[in-house]
């Protein structure tokens, strides 16, 4: 009976955890690595100072928030410091 209740007392420690708990696991992970990355870009920051290059986005594609077709694919562009960067919206636009 000693075996019996080892083995329930085994099995009940190595319980398989739920997806919530993986998915709050897999969360703090990723929290913890954004919050690194975070400290280490203060850091350089205030080592080199602020970034004065250009930003190259190559190859993106931008997903509609409300389904359907993408708003943007396959889209390239290159941001450059100091110039200013804005959007147009065709309001009530029957594009396809």
């Amino acid at each position: 009976s000693t075996t019996t209740s080892k083995s329930k007392t085994k099995s009940k420690s190595t319980k398989k955890p739920t997806a919530s708990e993986v998915a709050n696991s897999q969360i703090a992970e990723i929290e913890a690595e954004l919050h690194e990355a975070r400290v280490a870009a203060v850091k350089a920051r205030a080592k080199y100072g602020a970034y004065r290059g250009s930003l190259d986005a190559k190859s993106f594609t931008l997903p509609n928030p409300g389904g359907g077709a993408p708003l943007l694919e396959d889209a390239a562009c290159r941001l450059v410091w100091g110039k200013r960067y804005g959007k147009k919206l065709l309001v009530g636009c029957a594009c396809q």
